[in-house]
């Protein structure tokens, strides 16, 4: 029964819940080893609510299709929820699986051109090395789907940029650790702020010092589900942080931050033709409706 309320209207909602109060069995499978929430992540883009309902009723979230390998976690990223997608993390699922075709989630999401779902997979460790059986990685889907970035001259740039930069690793803005951070407090930003104010900002100064974080902060985080290297904890905290900013760009490199992956507009002239298109994007659109009428015979 739980198959057939995964369409996103309120009607079936109240379905699934009636299903699930009454002990619908959530990880039953179908033949294809696909389970309610499999075949919800395969829409999660259109009904995420559906997914996370699942999910805080038990269901599985590492959980693959029989034959194929495919993990719900990899249909969520192809879907685009990247809300699902952090959902099925925090609940276990693994961001490095692979498919028969040796796909992990970070190539169905690349294929898509899903950045928010790579930044939820770099949070919770991801290896965007991998490859599949074809020898493509993520940048090569990427690329091959012509996704806005990856056939521009600025993709180039910083392809060209990386190749120089791998051979430092000692280099200013080349430490992959503070890039995973960083995509891990996208991912679990609010729940840090919060902790940081009630645990370590009593008073509501809006500061943490330097020692808290250095200790009893990083054990919270670690507590969370970020893991860092000891040795880099210093690095970490060389300043105090502001409590109620630590996910704002003033804690980052530029080159760290998801907006330096954004298109670059040339001219104002570009920039607001751009607006212009959000709002029009945002406009309900209207469809003529006709009216039938009696003829006069």
């Amino acid at each position: 029964i739980l198959f057939y309320c995964l369409e996103p209207s309120e009607e079936h909602a109240k379905c699934l819940a009636l299903a699930l109060e009454n002990d619908a069995d959530v990880n039953w499978p179908a033949k294809d080893g696909r389970t309610a929430f499999f075949a919800a992540c395969e829409v999660a883009a259109d009904n995420p609510e559906a997914c996370k309902r699942l999910l805080e009723a038990g269901a599985m979230a590492e959980v693959a299709q029989v034959g194929t390998r495919r993990t719900a976690l990899m249909a969520a990223c192809a879907s685009g929820s990247d809300e699902v997608v952090l959902a099925a993390l925090l609940r276990g699922a693994d961001p490095n699986s692979a498919d028969r075709q040796g796909g992990t989630p970070a190539h169905h999401a690349a294929r898509a051109g899903h950045l928010g779902c790579l930044f939820r997979l770099s949070a919770f460790g991801a290896d965007f090395d991998r490859l599949d059986a074809k020898q493509n990685g993520a940048i090569h889907l990427a690329t091959a789907a012509g996704h806005a970035g990856c056939v521009s001259k600025a993709c180039t740039k910083e392809v060209r940029r990386a190749e120089r930069m791998s051979g430092k690793p000692r280099a200013k803005n080349n430490e992959l650790w503070a890039l995973t951070l960083y995509d891990w407090t996208l991912a679990r930003g609010e729940e840090l702020k919060t902790r940081l104010v009630t645990e370590f900002d009593p008073e509501s100064t809006g500061q943490v010092a330097r020692a808290k974080i250095s200790s009893k902060c990083l054990a919270s985080w670690a507590l969370l589900g970020l893991r860092i290297a000891t040795k880099n904890s210093d690095r970490c905290t060389t300043k105090p942080r502001t409590a109620r900013s630590i996910t704002k760009t003033s804690c980052w490199a530029k080159s760290t931050l998801a907006s330096s992956t954004w298109p670059r507009l040339s001219s104002r002239k570009e920039a607001s033709q751009e607006r212009q298109r959000r709002r029009s994007r945002k406009k309900k659109a209207k469809y003529p409706f006709e009216i039938c009428v009696l003829p006069d015979e």
